[in-house]
Protein backbone atom coordinates (compact mmCIF):
# COMPACT_ATOMS: atom_id res chain seq x y z
CA UNK A 1 0.00 0.00 0.00
CA UNK A 2 2.67 2.16 1.19
CA UNK A 3 4.69 1.65 -2.63
CA UNK A 4 1.26 2.50 -4.24
CA UNK A 5 0.70 5.72 -2.39
CA UNK A 6 4.28 6.94 -3.07
CA UNK A 7 4.08 5.96 -7.14
CA UNK A 8 0.53 7.34 -7.29
CA UNK A 9 2.41 10.74 -5.59
CA UNK A 10 5.42 10.93 -7.52
CA UNK A 11 3.36 11.10 -10.70
CA UNK A 12 1.32 13.42 -9.43
CA UNK A 13 4.17 15.76 -8.85
CA UNK A 14 5.76 15.07 -12.15
CA UNK A 15 2.74 15.70 -13.74
CA UNK A 16 2.29 19.26 -11.51
CA UNK A 17 6.16 19.81 -12.49
CA UNK A 18 5.51 19.82 -15.87
CA UNK A 19 1.57 21.95 -15.94
CA UNK A 20 3.66 24.55 -13.57
CA UNK A 21 7.19 24.76 -14.95
CA UNK A 22 7.17 23.19 -18.83
CA UNK A 23 6.70 26.44 -20.55
CA UNK A 24 8.00 27.09 -23.43
CA UNK A 25 11.96 29.43 -22.77
CA UNK A 26 13.97 31.06 -25.36
CA UNK A 27 16.19 28.35 -26.88
CA UNK A 28 19.68 28.69 -25.69
CA UNK A 29 18.29 32.03 -23.98
CA UNK A 30 21.67 31.14 -20.93
CA UNK A 31 23.77 31.28 -23.98
CA UNK A 32 25.54 28.11 -22.89
CA UNK A 33 25.68 26.47 -26.21
CA UNK A 34 28.15 27.95 -28.97
CA UNK A 35 28.77 26.47 -32.73
CA UNK A 36 31.70 28.65 -32.52
CA UNK A 37 32.89 31.77 -30.78
CA UNK A 38 31.36 34.16 -33.09
CA UNK A 39 28.05 31.94 -32.97
CA UNK A 40 25.91 31.01 -30.51
CA UNK A 41 23.09 28.24 -30.90
CA UNK A 42 19.99 29.24 -32.35
CA UNK A 43 21.05 32.75 -32.61
CA UNK A 44 22.30 35.05 -35.55
CA UNK A 45 24.25 38.26 -34.96
CA UNK A 46 26.22 37.88 -38.25
CA UNK A 47 25.80 40.11 -41.68
CA UNK A 48 27.76 38.71 -44.89
CA UNK A 49 28.84 42.43 -46.87
CA UNK A 50 32.16 41.03 -48.86
CA UNK A 51 33.48 39.36 -45.55
CA UNK A 52 31.46 38.48 -42.03
CA UNK A 53 30.83 40.85 -39.65
CA UNK A 54 30.16 39.57 -36.41
CA UNK A 55 28.63 41.39 -33.91
CA UNK A 56 28.53 39.38 -30.98
CA UNK A 57 31.19 36.97 -28.99
CA UNK A 58 31.34 33.87 -26.81
CA UNK A 59 32.14 35.46 -23.00
CA UNK A 60 33.23 33.41 -20.05
CA UNK A 61 32.32 36.41 -18.11
CA UNK A 62 28.56 35.16 -17.08
CA UNK A 63 26.10 35.38 -14.73
CA UNK A 64 25.20 31.57 -14.31
CA UNK A 65 27.39 29.03 -16.03
CA UNK A 66 29.98 29.12 -18.15
CA UNK A 67 29.16 31.47 -21.33
CA UNK A 68 27.12 34.68 -22.15
CA UNK A 69 26.77 36.86 -24.83
CA UNK A 70 29.26 39.95 -25.46
CA UNK A 71 26.96 41.86 -28.05
CA UNK A 72 29.53 44.79 -29.95
CA UNK A 73 28.74 48.16 -31.42
CA UNK A 74 31.81 48.37 -34.01
CA UNK A 75 33.05 51.21 -36.61
CA UNK A 76 32.48 50.17 -40.21
CA UNK A 77 33.67 52.36 -43.08
CA UNK A 78 32.80 55.21 -41.22
CA UNK A 79 29.75 54.54 -39.94
CA UNK A 80 29.49 52.68 -36.04
CA UNK A 81 26.74 49.85 -36.49
CA UNK A 82 24.65 48.34 -33.23
CA UNK A 83 25.81 45.24 -32.20
CA UNK A 84 22.59 42.85 -32.56
CA UNK A 85 21.18 39.19 -31.90
CA UNK A 86 18.40 38.07 -32.97
CA UNK A 87 16.26 34.70 -33.36
CA UNK A 88 15.36 36.44 -36.69
CA UNK A 89 16.90 36.75 -39.90
CA UNK A 90 18.92 39.84 -40.05
CA UNK A 91 18.68 41.54 -43.86
CA UNK A 92 21.12 44.46 -44.11
CA UNK A 93 20.29 47.11 -47.12
CA UNK A 94 24.31 48.32 -47.07
CA UNK A 95 23.28 51.05 -49.98
CA UNK A 96 20.74 52.60 -47.63
CA UNK A 97 22.08 51.64 -44.52
CA UNK A 98 19.22 50.07 -42.85
CA UNK A 99 18.28 46.39 -41.75
CA UNK A 100 14.97 44.63 -41.06
CA UNK A 101 15.04 41.35 -38.65
CA UNK A 102 12.08 38.90 -39.98
CA UNK A 103 10.94 35.63 -38.57
CA UNK A 104 11.52 34.14 -34.88
CA UNK A 105 10.85 31.05 -33.43
CA UNK A 106 7.98 28.73 -33.38
CA UNK A 107 5.58 29.96 -30.49
CA UNK A 108 2.27 29.65 -29.50
CA UNK A 109 2.46 30.49 -25.24
CA UNK A 110 1.87 33.68 -23.35
CA UNK A 111 4.22 34.87 -21.29
CA UNK A 112 3.74 37.30 -18.05
CA UNK A 113 6.72 38.80 -18.00
CA UNK A 114 10.28 38.83 -20.06
CA UNK A 115 13.59 38.71 -17.67
CA UNK A 116 17.55 38.80 -18.17
CA UNK A 117 20.89 39.35 -16.61
CA UNK A 118 23.53 42.08 -18.40
CA UNK A 119 26.09 44.52 -18.10
CA UNK A 120 26.56 47.54 -19.91
CA UNK A 121 29.20 49.95 -21.03
CA UNK A 122 27.85 52.51 -23.44
CA UNK A 123 29.96 55.28 -24.92
CA UNK A 124 28.79 58.70 -26.00
CA UNK A 125 24.72 58.41 -25.42
CA UNK A 126 24.01 55.05 -26.18
CA UNK A 127 21.34 53.16 -24.94
CA UNK A 128 20.69 49.46 -24.57
CA UNK A 129 17.82 48.32 -26.25
CA UNK A 130 16.48 44.61 -25.26
CA UNK A 131 12.96 43.45 -27.11
CA UNK A 132 10.83 40.21 -26.93
CA UNK A 133 8.15 40.42 -29.55
CA UNK A 134 5.08 37.75 -29.98
CA UNK A 135 3.50 37.97 -33.84
CA UNK A 136 0.98 35.84 -35.46
CA UNK A 137 0.41 35.83 -39.40
CA UNK A 138 -3.00 37.55 -40.81
CA UNK A 139 -3.40 35.35 -43.59
CA UNK A 140 -5.82 37.87 -44.65
CA UNK A 141 -3.70 41.12 -45.00
CA UNK A 142 -0.76 38.87 -45.57
CA UNK A 143 0.85 40.70 -42.32
CA UNK A 144 2.58 39.83 -38.97
CA UNK A 145 -0.07 41.69 -36.17
CA UNK A 146 2.06 41.82 -33.18
CA UNK A 147 0.35 40.06 -30.34
CA UNK A 148 2.88 41.29 -27.33
CA UNK A 149 6.01 43.01 -26.42
CA UNK A 150 8.25 43.48 -23.53
CA UNK A 151 10.43 46.18 -23.73
CA UNK A 152 14.17 46.96 -21.74
CA UNK A 153 16.13 49.96 -22.06
CA UNK A 154 18.72 51.76 -20.57
CA UNK A 155 21.48 54.11 -20.52
CA UNK A 156 23.14 53.38 -17.67
CA UNK A 157 26.73 52.02 -17.31
CA UNK A 158 26.39 48.48 -15.31
CA UNK A 159 29.41 47.00 -14.61
CA UNK A 160 27.93 44.06 -12.37
CA UNK A 161 25.24 41.82 -13.89
CA UNK A 162 21.92 42.96 -12.70
CA UNK A 163 18.78 42.09 -13.63
CA UNK A 164 15.75 43.42 -15.83
CA UNK A 165 12.20 42.24 -15.26
CA UNK A 166 9.64 43.82 -18.12
CA UNK A 167 5.88 42.77 -18.31
CA UNK A 168 4.79 41.70 -21.83
CA UNK A 169 1.96 44.46 -22.85
CA UNK A 170 -0.37 42.33 -24.60
CA UNK A 171 -1.60 44.32 -27.71
CA UNK A 172 -3.84 41.80 -29.55
CA UNK A 173 -5.05 39.92 -26.33
CA UNK A 174 -7.40 37.84 -27.87
CA UNK A 175 -4.76 36.56 -30.72
CA UNK A 176 -2.62 33.63 -29.74
CA UNK A 177 0.77 34.13 -31.18
CA UNK A 178 2.64 31.61 -33.61
CA UNK A 179 5.72 33.51 -33.42
CA UNK A 180 8.47 34.74 -30.78
CA UNK A 181 11.35 36.75 -31.67
CA UNK A 182 14.15 38.36 -28.84
CA UNK A 183 16.28 41.32 -30.22
CA UNK A 184 19.42 42.57 -29.13
CA UNK A 185 20.78 45.83 -29.48
CA UNK A 186 23.85 47.11 -27.87
CA UNK A 187 23.18 50.88 -29.44
CA UNK A 188 19.76 52.54 -29.56
CA UNK A 189 19.32 56.26 -30.92
CA UNK A 190 23.32 57.46 -30.97
CA UNK A 191 25.73 53.86 -31.97
CA UNK A 192 29.27 54.70 -30.66
CA UNK A 193 32.26 52.32 -31.80
CA UNK A 194 33.15 50.58 -28.58
CA UNK A 195 29.99 50.04 -27.17
CA UNK A 196 29.32 46.68 -25.67
CA UNK A 197 26.47 45.13 -23.41
CA UNK A 198 26.81 41.51 -21.54
CA UNK A 199 23.79 38.76 -22.01
CA UNK A 200 22.75 36.00 -19.99
CA UNK A 201 19.93 34.14 -18.48
CA UNK A 202 17.02 35.44 -20.82
CA UNK A 203 13.74 34.00 -19.41
CA UNK A 204 10.34 33.92 -19.51
CA UNK A 205 7.73 33.93 -16.48
CA UNK A 206 4.55 33.01 -16.77
CA UNK A 207 3.50 33.46 -12.68
CA UNK A 208 0.26 35.86 -12.78
CA UNK A 209 0.30 39.19 -11.92
CA UNK A 210 -2.57 40.80 -10.21
CA UNK A 211 -3.15 44.20 -11.78
CA UNK A 212 -5.07 46.69 -9.57
CA UNK A 213 -7.37 49.25 -11.51
CA UNK A 214 -5.04 52.38 -10.56
CA UNK A 215 -2.07 50.42 -12.38
CA UNK A 216 -3.07 51.14 -15.63
CA UNK A 217 -2.28 54.21 -17.00
CA UNK A 218 -5.46 55.88 -18.60
CA UNK A 219 -5.03 57.74 -21.82
CA UNK A 220 -6.87 58.14 -25.71
CA UNK A 221 -4.88 57.98 -29.12
CA UNK A 222 -6.14 58.86 -32.33
CA UNK A 223 -6.41 58.33 -34.86
CA UNK A 224 -4.51 55.60 -35.15
CA UNK A 225 -3.47 54.35 -38.16
CA UNK A 226 -2.38 58.24 -39.36
CA UNK A 227 -0.46 59.83 -42.00
CA UNK A 228 2.37 60.36 -38.93
CA UNK A 229 -0.11 62.27 -36.74
CA UNK A 230 -1.21 61.11 -33.47
CA UNK A 231 -2.96 62.69 -30.68
CA UNK A 232 -2.96 61.17 -27.32
CA UNK A 233 -4.92 62.65 -24.10
CA UNK A 234 -3.77 61.53 -20.83
CA UNK A 235 -6.91 61.46 -17.78
CA UNK A 236 -4.60 62.77 -15.35
CA UNK A 237 -2.07 65.50 -15.33
CA UNK A 238 1.49 64.04 -14.41
CA UNK A 239 5.33 63.50 -15.82
CA UNK A 240 4.71 61.28 -18.68
CA UNK A 241 7.26 59.94 -21.22
CA UNK A 242 6.55 58.84 -24.54
CA UNK A 243 9.38 56.94 -26.61
CA UNK A 244 8.53 55.49 -29.46
CA UNK A 245 10.37 52.63 -30.80
CA UNK A 246 11.01 50.85 -34.80
CA UNK A 247 10.35 47.46 -35.54
CA UNK A 248 13.99 47.20 -35.37
CA UNK A 249 13.87 48.38 -31.66
CA UNK A 250 15.83 51.30 -32.27
CA UNK A 251 14.46 54.05 -30.13
CA UNK A 252 13.61 57.08 -32.76
CA UNK A 253 11.69 59.87 -30.76
CA UNK A 254 11.29 60.52 -27.14
CA UNK A 255 9.35 63.57 -25.34
CA UNK A 256 7.97 64.09 -21.50
CA UNK A 257 5.33 65.84 -20.52
CA UNK A 258 2.57 66.89 -18.17
CA UNK A 259 -0.08 67.98 -20.38
CA UNK A 260 -3.59 66.37 -21.20
CA UNK A 261 -3.36 66.68 -24.63
CA UNK A 262 0.13 66.09 -26.87
CA UNK A 263 0.75 65.77 -30.26
CA UNK A 264 3.08 62.76 -31.79
CA UNK A 265 4.31 63.74 -34.96
CA UNK A 266 5.90 60.94 -36.70
CA UNK A 267 5.42 62.33 -40.42
CA UNK A 268 8.67 62.54 -41.07
CA UNK A 269 9.32 58.65 -40.54
CA UNK A 270 8.99 56.24 -43.19
CA UNK A 271 5.71 54.20 -43.23
CA UNK A 272 5.14 50.99 -41.20
CA UNK A 273 4.60 50.05 -37.27
CA UNK A 274 6.09 51.66 -34.85
CA UNK A 275 6.03 50.74 -30.73
CA UNK A 276 4.95 53.67 -28.67
CA UNK A 277 6.21 53.23 -24.36
CA UNK A 278 4.13 55.45 -22.34
CA UNK A 279 5.67 55.99 -18.98
CA UNK A 280 4.39 57.33 -15.78
CA UNK A 281 7.45 56.49 -13.85
CA UNK A 282 5.12 54.23 -11.87
CA UNK A 283 4.12 51.79 -14.84
CA UNK A 284 4.34 51.59 -18.79
CA UNK A 285 2.46 51.12 -21.52
CA UNK A 286 3.36 49.40 -25.13
CA UNK A 287 0.69 50.91 -27.82
CA UNK A 288 1.44 49.72 -31.45
CA UNK A 289 1.55 52.73 -34.05
CA UNK A 290 0.82 52.28 -37.90
CA UNK A 291 1.73 54.88 -39.96
CA UNK A 292 0.31 55.24 -43.55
Amino acid sequence: MKKTTLLFLSVVFVLFANLAFGQTQPPNGNFETWINPNKAEHWNSSVDFITDIHFMNQSATSHDGTNAAKIITQDFSGLSVPGIATYGVINVDFANFTAQIDGGRAFTEKPVKFTGWYQYSPQGGDSLIVLSFLTKFNSVAATRDTVAVAAFVTTQTVSSYTQFVEEFQYLSPDLTPDTMNILILSSGLAATGGTFALIDDLKFDYTPVSVKNNDKIDYYLYPNPSNGVFNISLAIKELTTFTVYSQMGQKVMETSTSELYNVLDLSNLSKGIYLLEINNGKTKQVEKLMVQ
